[in-house]
């Protein structure tokens, strides 16, 4: 359901060229078999996952380019920090919250996230050289 909440904030947000990323190998791969068109007859045995695959099929249409990557949860804090106060919510207001932000800011929260990921990454880098 995030996925298909995701694609549906980047198809109003008039995002073309997206890369997702995800802590779940599990969302990713069923992600990347219902883009190449594989994952429908997986996924149908899951009676009550037949609609928001329909949903994410019909949101990967509006797109010219996804890919979809799987990281690890350290590197994903944006996305927990989202998810956390998604829980802590008695509505969930945070698309909403999402699609109100300017471009710019949003970019720009996305940018920093990268940074930071790549400063985690640096960190392990060092730490797995020096033992």
């Amino acid at each position: 359901m995030a996925l298909e909440q995701c694609l549906e904030f980047l198809k109003q947000a008039n995002y073309l060229n997206v890369i997702i990323e995800a802590d779940s190998e599990l969302v990713i791969n069923s992600a990347k078999r219902i883009s190449h068109g594989t994952g429908s007859e997986k996924v149908s045995k899951h009676w009550r996952l037949i609609s928001v695959l329909h949903k994410i099929q019909g949101h990967l249409q509006g797109l010219r380019m996804v890919r979809f990557k799987h990281v690890h949860r350290k590197a994903n804090k944006l996305v927990n920090i989202l998810a956390k106060q998604g829980v802590s919510c008695k509505e969930s207001r945070i698309l909403m919250e999402l699609l109100a932000l300017p471009q710019g800011k949003l970019k720009e929260l996305c940018h920093n996230q990268a940074e930071e990921d790549k400063e985690v990454y640096r960190n392990k880098t060092k730490e797995a050289k020096s033992q």
